[in-house]
């Protein structure tokens, strides 16, 4: 799968504590979210789609690349890669999936 993109209807949030919830709304770009999947926002973390409503997207976030309070603005979200018993971020070349 290619990376999506959300496009210039990116959200801005405030990066929760690990196992918090944020909502993201977003445009058509991001249809290929589904609930239980795993996601890279870049500059926010791993997060798990916990719940879809339209275009608003509930997740949990799993993993963090940032300090909670720190604004996370979600141009870039990547499917997370589960291979094995060890989780990877990215597939393809360059740690991205093109």
């Amino acid at each position: 799968m290619a990376i999506t993109r959300i496009t210039s209807n990116a959200s801005t949030f405030i990066q929760p504590e690990v196992g918090s919830v944020v909502n993201i709304v977003s445009d058509p770009m991001l249809d290929w979210l589904r609930v239980n999947q795993k996601v890279y926002v870049e500059g926010g973390g791993v997060y798990e789609v916990i719940s879809e409503t339209g275009f608003t997207y509930e997740l949990k976030l799993l993993t963090a690349v940032a300090l909670s309070g720190t604004t996370v603005i979600a141009e870039l979200i990547y499917p997370v890669n589960e291979q094995g018993s060890g989780e990877t971020l990215w597939g393809g070349t360059n740690g991205k999936e093109w």
